[in-house]
């Protein structure tokens, strides 16, 4: 049977998925060195590594853009007429899971967000994830450079 290639671990790892991707990711950071990951991991690892991206920051430099852009994009989005379904089917497993739903577009603009308003608000003061937020690792890397620029102009 083929296995889903965004599911980031081997599904037959005896050890529990969250830390065993903990225990890869950290020696993806000591040494650069990618464990079992799937591809599309470990690609997201390399462009970060690539982008500039610092992954020790615990809140992310994100660009965020106007709000009407925002609900346009997500309005042209062909999820956005699926949202009340995608609503009804995956917010029962979210809230047990502590998880969030959220839609991006190809850029890694975030344009639906949806979730426990606990676990919204934390995600959104912890690490600036929020609707209209900039998540692509090309977009992590301006940020932080728009963020570095300011301070050494202030």
């Amino acid at each position: 049977m083929p296995t889903n290639p965004w599911v980031a671990l081997d599904p037959t790892s005896s050890r529990s998925p969250a830390r065993e991707l903990r225990r890869l990711w950290d020696a993806y950071l000591g040494d650069g060195r990618i464990g079992h990951v799937r591809q599309p991991i470990s690609e997201s690892w390399g462009r970060s590594r690539a982008a500039g991206v610092d992954p020790s920051k615990s809140r992310a430099p994100t660009l965020l853009a106007d709000r009407h852009d925002v609900r346009e994009r997500w309005e042209a989005h062909p999820l956005e007429a699926a949202a009340p379904l995608i609503r009804r089917w995956l917010m029962p497993f979210a809230g047990e899971c502590e998880h969030l739903i959220v839609v991006s577009d190809a850029e890694g603009l975030i344009l639906w967000l949806d979730g426990d308003a606990k676990l919204r608000s934390t995600a959104a003061d912890s690490m600036n994830f929020v609707e209209g937020a900039l998540w692509s690792e090309a977009g992590q890397a301006r940020s932080a450079c728009a963020i570095e620029s300011r301070q050494l102009a202030e």
